[in-house]
């Protein structure tokens, strides 16, 4: 009311006011509105005549007070609401801002992956099942650089080619080799053996507990049957239990009257064939899973084996696994072995291999690529595929088990850090080509990089070096020409990744933080403070948050490539070409027509 006598006020001139609210109105509704009409109704006063007083006004002026009190109390609790989430998006937006205006985000990116992979080293090598895990992570994160500027191996590769040293010749180089893969493929099989073990062990208690469930649907049911007064002419019993039990049954006409009886020989039936058909799909999909893991095809039939007791079951699926396991040591290892004849093919490799280590990291690359035939269902005929013949994961995992924490730490992040390098040098030799390419000297580039090619050559260097072309420069200019165009390539893309990775999971992270505000206030129902419950909750999704664009950038920082426009343009056309092969569609030609004028 003050702020309307104030705005409709003349100035210099308080004047009068008068305002008019009607019983109807919701705050006349919520403060004493019911009392004025029934007083109103006892005097039996007409509706038109205006209601003046001094109490009145005054009732309506503190009603007026407590509503505003109470929507400034809504109002001050929402934004204790909205000021956990403001905190955390200006943390977020002065993160994005500082990506954006920092010009070297290596700091920032190292200190990533000393936080996450400091926590996975720690967790892998607690892990029971051994640290072949955290190998597995590290594989996938880091992959093997192969280029004609730089060779660098991933970090498995790396403990391999610690293991072999420094060989004196060709044939203990060989020897070495063949003697590492037997230990691999020992470690690998190994796993394979555990793992089948731990399968095996999970279907037996899988088809336990899945009978036992079964078992008491049925025996309900046949409660149900007992109360029944009178049978139903034309009930489906078969229908209804396999409903019940979600398994296909089929009974016989005498089975169905034995159920409405209470036969014990027909729900023994019942029982014995609920068991065979779980036992059945337990058995296939056990063998289904061994073999797609293993790439081996078992004669083994679930309906030979459903009659069995799981100690059987175990021995002859072991005994599969054993015979696959062994059938490909005779394959891979051995003097006529796959790995000793890619060796002696390969016998330059392997002398150069002696005093080359990039030359070791590709003949370990090579002996765990192996080929298979196969047969493709859409064109009837064979082809060789690739196929790993060895993995050098589970046998690394073995050498890090009692290292302690810190020492892998330290070991690993120097190892990620040495690789940054390496494609730091990649991305420049490759920038360094496409200015060449462009007909571009040192000399053209902005004065900034002027000035960073003269910091990191010397003026004298840059003097000789600016006005020749860049695919003619020295040995020298060309090492620290490319060493200043890889950091800026490293740096634009790390911004790019950043950037990507943050904005993506920050609008996930909004959605998910608007239904945790929408759900919390269920919690007032267990006698919690909502607002308590959401800030604690929001600071841990928050944390989570953290976490997840920390694991996002470093799976991409170490995969990320240049593309020039020629190559996204062959990928692209690659990837429509065997759109059309999977959808069986054939491109159609253009059509040919009158040219217009």
């Amino acid at each position: 009311d003050n702020q309307l006598r104030g705005r409709s006020g003349r100035q210099g001139d308080p004047g009068s006011s008068r305002f008019y609210l009607s019983l109807d109105d919701d705050l006349m509704r919520l403060f004493g509105g019911a009392q004025v009409e029934g007083v109103m109704a006892r005097l039996n006063i007409d509706e038109d005549v205006p209601i003046e007083s001094g109490l009145i006004g005054r009732l309506v002026e503190s009603s007026q007070t407590r509503v505003e009190g109470a929507n400034f109390d809504v109002r001050k609790h929402l934004l204790e609401y909205d000021d956990v989430l403001n905190t955390q998006r200006e943390r977020i937006y002065a993160q994005r801002d500082r990506i954006f205006d920092k010009e070297d985000l290596r700091e920032d990116v190292t200190d990533m992956l000393r936080v996450e992979v400091g926590r996975r080293v720690k967790e892998g090598l607690q892990d029971p099942e051994g640290p072949w895990k955290l190998m597995a992570y590290l594989e996938e994160i880091q992959p093997v650089m192969d280029t004609p500027d730089v060779a660098f191996p991933n970090y498995s590769l790396k403990l391999m080619l610690d293991r072999l040293d420094e060989p004196k010749s060709a044939d203990e180089l060989k020897s070495a080799l063949l003697e590492l893969a037997a230990d691999a493929l020992e470690a690998w099989h190994e796993h394979h053996r555990s793992t089948a073990m731990v399968l095996i062990q999970n279907s037996e208690m899988g088809f336990e507990n899945q009978y036992a469930e079964r078992m008491d649907i049925l025996d309900t049911f046949l409660e149900g049957l007992g109360y029944e007064e009178e049978p139903v002419a034309n009930r489906n019993l078969s229908v209804e239990l396999s409903n019940l039990v979600h398994i296909p049954l089929r009974l016989s006409a005498e089975q169905e009257q034995g159920l409405l009886e209470g036969s014990r020989e027909a729900v023994e039936a019942v029982k014995d064939q609920i068991r065979q058909t779980l036992m059945q799909l337990f058995i296939r999909r056990l063998v289904m899973t061994l073999e797609r893991r293993l790439n081996d095809s078992w004669n083994l039939k679930a309906s030979d084996l459903m009659q069995k007791p799981w100690a059987e079951i175990s021995a002859l699926v072991m005994e599969k696994v054993e015979e696959t396991l062994q059938r490909r040591s005779n394959y891979v290892l051995g003097d006529s072995g796959d790995i000793a004849r890619d060796l002696e093919a390969n016998s330059e490799l392997l002398q150069a291999a002696v005093t080359d280590r990039p030359s070791r990291m590709r003949l370990l690359l090579l002996m765990t690529q192996g080929r298979v035939i196969t047969f493709d269902d859409r064109s009837h005929r064979q082809q060789i595929k690739a196929a790993r013949r060895l993995t050098y994961i589970f046998l690394a995992a073995r050498q890090l088990e009692g290292t302690p924490v810190e020492q892998v730490q330290q070991d690993v992040l120097q190892h990620l850090g040495k690789a940054q390098d390496g494609l730091c040098e990649v991305w420049g030799a490759s920038e360094l080509d496409r200015l060449a390419k462009g007909g571009h000297k040192l000399g053209d580039v902005t004065p900034d990089w002027q000035e960073r090619l003269q910091e990191a050559m010397g003026p004298a260097l840059f003097e000789r070096s600016a006005g020749l072309p860049l695919d003619q420069l020295s040995p020298e200019a060309r090492k620290h020409a490319v060493g200043v165009l890889g950091r800026a390539v490293q740096n634009r893309l790390y911004r790019e990744v950043l950037l990507t990775k943050i904005s993506e999971l920050w609008v996930e992270y909004l959605t998910q933080v608007e239904a945790l505000r929408v759900s919390v206030r269920m919690e007032a129902y267990g006698q919690r403070d909502p607002l308590v419950q959401y800030k604690g909750q929001a600071s841990e999704m928050y944390s989570q948050l953290l976490s997840d664009i920390r694991a996002g950038v470093i799976a991409q920082i170490f995969r990320v490539r240049l593309v020039s426009r020629e190559e996204m343009k062959q990928m692209q056309q690659q990837n429509s070409q065997s759109a059309l092969q999977e959808t069986g569609e054939e491109p159609k030609p253009k059509k040919k027509g009158r040219k217009r004028h």
